[in-house]
């Protein structure tokens, strides 16, 4: 649909603006419900909105259509912004419909752009889960030729912690990991003895909360947050 000019306000004084649909036929139509989505043709897909308007998949179609191609939409930035498009058999709603249902759609899958650099088509995306969508995505980092977040999980750690302190204190991977999660199941080597972090900010004069915050919310490492070198993470395995 694109705009042609304004065209002041109708009896309920609202903006009003002329129109031509993707069928060619120009048209007045209220500018607020054209940002929102609501108006999207003269009318000639209205008998295919009526039918699925509400339903999960249509409101998925309109959605993908929206951050492509209209700039006022929160997430144009990340989409229609960066060049990420709507292939034209995609433009109706049946086309998609069509695709959707005859590659597995069910209502717990989403739509996933294979290629994160290239927009939604037919050749481009698939239905698929959560897990597989979150991890494809262009924010994710690469460990070893494969995701962090699937090497956290074949080393059973938290990928979001070690993501944060990759990202946000620019720990290395192998730093990142070494941190651990539960402090209670670990003990530091210091003097040739195990301490707990507690009794040790004890021994070394130091603030235990403030040593714990520098860990567990900054991601500092055991040796900065402590000013010591020879201190050492141990897991304690009589503690499991």
């Amino acid at each position: 649909m694109e705009f042609i000019e304004e065209r002041g306000v109708n009896k309920h004084q609202k903006k009003v603006s002329l129109y031509r649909c993707k069928c060619g036929k120009e048209f007045e139509a209220v500018n607020t419900k054209v940002k929102s989505g609501h108006t999207t043709s003269c009318g000639c897909s209205r008998g295919e909105k009526h039918r699925d308007s509400g339903t999960r998949l249509y409101n998925i179609w309109t959605n993908i259509k929206a951050r492509c191609t209209r700039k006022s939409h929160s997430q144009y930035v990340n989409y229609g912004g960066r060049g990420i498009g709507i292939c034209n058999e995609w433009t109706k709603y049946s086309n998609f419909k069509l695709w959707s249902e005859a590659n597995g759609y069910t209502s717990v899958l989403t739509i996933d752009r294979i290629d994160n650099s290239k927009g939604y088509s037919a050749d481009n995306c698939r239905w698929t889960t959560h897990k597989i969508q979150n991890n494809n995505t262009r924010r994710n980092i690469i460990i070893e030729d494969t995701t962090l977040t699937l090497k956290c999980e074949e080393l059973g750690l938290n990928s979001r912690l070690v993501q944060a302190r990759i990202r946000e204190q620019g720990m290395s991977f192998k730093e990142a990991i070494t941190i651990p999660e539960n402090f209670r199941e670990y003990k530091i080597a210091y003097n040739d003895k195990l301490w707990n972090l507690k009794a040790l900010c004890e021994e070394l004069g130091l603030n235990y909360s403030t040593v714990h915050k520098r860990i567990k919310k900054y991601g500092w490492t055991l040796q900065k947050s402590l000013d010591c070198k020879a201190c050492q993470w141990i897991l304690d395995k009589d503690s499991k």
